[in-house]
């Protein structure tokens, strides 16, 4: 099935989303999925970034959670 949109989410340590994206795909290739979004932390703290897939049945995948820290 391929993935009709990506939402990408950015939390601090309080849980404040600093970050939200909804990309939506348009490709046809279900194999592809190209997104280009960046985000620059403004404050020191450690920060959590998920992905969440959506098909075109409303299915969702959501991706383990990755923490960075800004110093």
């Amino acid at each position: 099935m391929q993935v009709s949109s990506i939402s990408i989410t950015v939390t601090n340590t309080n849980g404040d989303i600093v970050f939200l994206k909804t990309t939506d795909n348009t490709s046809t290739n279900e194999l592809e999925f190209t997104i280009n979004e960046s985000y620059t932390a403004e404050d020191q703290d450690t920060y959590t970034v998920v992905f969440k897939a959506l098909d075109a049945s409303g299915n969702t995948a959501t991706s383990t959670p990755r923490t960075f820290i800004y110093k």
